[in-house]
């Protein structure tokens, strides 16, 4: 993808954004060591979970209401129950 952005460029810029990204372990469209990549260029403020036997086509909607409630890296409990309300 000629045009795409390059996540690198931006890791630094949002290091003190609160993150948790989510990868299947069965993805071969974005594997998961491209997830890893990116948290460990953005710092302790980003984490990954690899959700096991889903890929990139995977029910993901069905997951999202467990994924949700997962801790993220140097969130705000307050603003948490704000998104929660």
């Amino acid at each position: 993808m000629p045009d795409s952005l390059n996540p690198d460029d931006v890791a630094s810029e949002i290091a003190a954004v609160p993150q948790l990204h989510f990868s299947g372990d069965t993805d071969r469209i974005v594997p998961s060591v491209i997830a890893h990549f990116f948290v460990t260029a953005v710092g302790r403020c980003a984490d990954v979970r690899e959700v096991h036997d889903v890929d990139h086509e995977g029910d993901w909607p069905a997951l999202w209401p467990a994924l949700l409630h997962m801790r993220v890296p140097c969130e705000d409990p307050a603003q948490r129950s704000l998104l929660r309300a």
